[in-house]
C-alpha cells in the first residue's frame, strides 16, 4: 500500500438507490421538456408563418393573373 487513506461513506443522503435514480431521471426529463418545449413551439410557429407567407404570395399572384385576364376581355 502507498499510504493513501480512504474513508468510505454510505449515508442515506449520499447513496444512490434505484428509486432515487428513477427520480433523478424523471427530474432531468422534466427539465429537458421545460427547456425544449418553448423552443419547439417557436420553431413550429416560424415554419407556419413562412408557409402562410408563401400561400399568401401564391394567392396574390393568382388574383393578379385573374385581374389581368378580366382586363383583356
Amino acid at each position: 500500500m502507498n499510504g493513501t487513506y480512504l474513508e468510505a461513506v454510505n449515508s442515506r443522503k449520499r447513496n444512490l438507490t434505484r428509486q432515487k435514480l428513477a427520480g433523478w431521471i424523471k427530474l432531468a426529463d422534466k427539465k429537458t421538456e421545460e427547456y425544449l418545449g418553448p423552443l419547439y413551439v417557436a420553431g413550429t410557429a416560424e415554419v407556419e408563418a413562412e408557409g402562410a407567407a408563401r400561400r399568401a404570395a401564391t394567392l396574390e399572384a393568382k388574383i393578379a393573373l385573374m385581374r389581368k385576364r378580366c382586363e383583356l376581355h
